[in-house]
């Protein structure tokens, strides 16, 4: 194929010029030994072919050497279809024939010539149709080998076809700024991570697709990178159009003309926003590591409940301090008296409220030289130290009034504690410390754990009785008809003291009932029932806390058992229930039913005999409603008149 390019060299124009000339063959006979020289010696191929076929008239040596033939191997042959490749022969005739027609000289065109050895040369040729009177026309060529010059081309070519596959293709971004700082240039990858058309970026400065917190940087950058030999490498976050700013990784090169003047910037960015988020969830989750850690190493050391440090950090904080020499130290170990009788009657949550305001007030003192632990269920331990032995026992003496005004809400009772304190104002042991400290706490506990329990009784039965108010007057009837019944059954003096007792406080349990089932007006539910019946459980928990009680526990347990075996909580039969809670369920029924409660009016006591008489050999022992209707109720109303 022929392609139109510029002008040969000189000596090609000479040719040109001379080839035209109307008297070359006047020249060439006058000047022949000239002209041979020229010839002879250009670097350019010089064919003159004639007719049609394009045959060989004239080759110069250069042709010859750049083609590999000898002329008689071209003479007689079409040199167009010799030499051209068969893709450009059609082309290479026709400009030929037009030539050979005289229509116009042949333009400047470049054609693959096929030489002898098979390589493919490419030629720019020029020439024209020789003037004279020839029988057969003819023609002169000139041609200039541009081989080097068309490989150079192709590769150069190739070069940028592959420079922009590998510029629009590369998974990075890759960006031209100019001295000005706007953008000239930038890839397909650019335009797809970010959201843009290219017309909305070329021509813009960089600055307006930064985030703002970045601009100073980025500035800084761009006048160091404008510098001679610069190379940077830095991050950046870049707006994406919907808003939303991404992080790139950014290597920049500079560009300088031969004068040494900044012309413009070439960067490549690559978009690393999944690992700088990957980065910071790292990191958010390694603080929130550390901070489970922190507070796994908190927990511990703490007590869950009242947050005071707890047994292993007080046993690790006396071997601590005794490396330490802080000199002198106190060790104060308290006791809540009564607790498990608060737990038992009132119900853990009760209880733990108590420990939390016990913790309130030690927390209140805790400082550099003073710490406060719970060391057990009952059981707070503080250390002194660095403190003298009388500021010591005057924060113990402070401490300890705070403590006595620390009550039991429902009961509304002082809480009482047995303390042990030693002081040692010389290097010791402070496990020997404890164990003083232990040994003066146990020598008053069991008189004031036994006080603590009276009183916490005593209330319990006062805070019973401002909630419902028919148990005392309820304890009065029964307790006045118990008396009749022992008589009647000829009791001991033991069994009538127990029966008395066991009158008062056989439904001492009700105090851990909650008051929407105590003194709900309606009858209760399955749910609700259940719930009641542990206040005989509750009784005689509270019952076993005091050596006064225990003798009536088990009455107080199994007051709720029937005749029959269907009652509760174990379900006792005839004469396995013990013979007190048999005389109670028959007096404490009888009453029940001939006074008003919440969910029901008394009825008659006609009414209320009847009743017993019908439950009789199942809710209740026969022999002893037989024997409370014919001796214990005359004598009751005999003793009223």
């Amino acid at each position: 194929m022929l392609n139109k390019h510029e002008v040969p060299e000189s000596i090609d124009r000479k040719m040109q010029g001379m080839a035209s000339c109307s008297y070359l063959p006047e020249m060439l006979s006058n000047q022949e030994e000239f002209f041979r020289i020229i010839l002879e010696t250009t670097a350019s191929v010089v064919l003159i072919l004639q007719g049609e076929a394009g045959q060989l008239v004239y080759i110069n040596p250069f042709a010859r050497q750049l083609l590999g033939y000898q002329i008689s191997e071209l003479q007689n042959n079409n040199l167009i279809e010799m030499l051209v490749p068969a893709k450009h022969r059609a082309e290479v005739t026709r400009h030929y024939l037009a030539v050979l027609a005289g229509q116009k000289p042949l333009p400047f065109y470049e054609t693959a010539i096929l030489t002898k050895n098979g390589k493919t040369c490419y030629i720019r040729w020029t020439g024209s149709l020789l003037p004279g009177k020839q029988s057969v026309r003819q023609i002169v060529l000139i041609g200039h080998d541009i081989t080097a010059s068309v490989i150079a081309r192709r590769q150069l070519k190739a070069s940028r076809e592959k420079y922009f596959r590998l510029f629009n293709n590369s998974p990075d971004v890759i960006y031209t700024l100019n001295h000005q700082g706007l953008v000239t240039n930038i890839n397909k990858t650019a335009l797809e991570l970010m959201g843009y058309q290219k017309h909305e970026i070329i021509g813009q400065h960089y600055k307006n697709f930064l985030h703002p917190a970045d601009q100073e940087l980025a500035e800084k950058n761009f006048f160091v990178i404008s510098q001679p030999g610069s190379r940077h490498h830095y991050t950046l976050r870049l707006k994406h159009r919907d808003g939303n700013y991404l992080y790139f990784e950014i290597k920049t090169f500079s560009h300088f003309d031969q004068t040494g003047d900044f012309v413009f910037i070439e960067g490549v960015a690559r978009d690393i926003t999944k690992q700088v988020r990957a980065r910071k969830k790292l990191l958010e989750q390694h603080q929130q590591l550390k901070e489970m850690h922190a507070a796994l190493q908190k927990a511990m050391i703490t007590d869950r409940l009242t947050d005071l440090g707890n047994r292993e950090h007080y046993e690790q904080q006396l071997l601590e301090t005794e490396t330490k020499e802080p000199w002198p130290c106190g060790i104060l170990l308290l006791d809540v008296c009564g607790l498990s009788l608060i737990n038992d009657s009132l119900g853990y949550e009760q209880g733990n409220l108590l420990l939390k305001k016990v913790a309130a007030v030690l927390k209140r003192y805790e400082s550099e030289q003073i710490s406060c632990y719970r060391i057990d269920g009952d059981g707070f331990a503080v250390l002194f130290k660095n403190l003298p032995e009388e500021n010591i026992k005057q924060q113990v003496n402070t401490l300890l009034q705070d403590l006595a005004s620390v009550t039991i809400d429902v009961a509304n009772t002082r809480v009482l504690f047995s303390y042990g304190l030693a002081i040692s104002n010389q290097e010791c042991s402070l496990q020997d410390l404890h164990w003083q400290a232990d040994r003066d706490l146990n020598q008053g506990k069991q008189n004031e754990r036994n006080q603590a329990q009276m009183s916490i009784i005593s209330s319990l039965q006062a805070a019973l009785e401002e909630r419902d108010y028919m148990t005392e007057a309820h304890a009065e009837r029964l307790e006045q008809l118990a008396d009749i019944f022992a008589v009647a059954l000829d009791l001991t003096p033991q069994d009538r003291a127990h029966l008395r007792a066991f009158m008062l406080m056989h439904d001492i349990g009700k105090v851990g009932i909650p008051d929407r089932i105590l003194l709900k007006p309606g009858r209760l539910t399955a749910q609700e029932m259940k719930i009641m019946q542990r206040h005989s459980s509750i009784g005689y928990r509270i019952a076993m806390a005091s050596p006064e009680m225990a003798p009536i526990a088990k009455y107080i347990l199994h007051h709720h058992e029937r005749w029959d075996g269907t009652g509760y909580p174990a379900g006792l039969k005839g004469d396995d229930i013990p013979l007190l809670c048999r005389i109670l369920a028959i007096i404490d029924a009888f009453d029940a039913m001939t006074n008003d409660r919440p969910y029901r009016r008394a009825m008659p006591e006609e009414k209320a005999i009847k009743e017993l008489q019908r439950c009789a050999g199942s809710q209740f022992d026969p022999y002893l409603v037989q024997l409370f209707v014919e001796h214990v109720l005359p004598r009751q109303k005999t003793s009223h008149s």
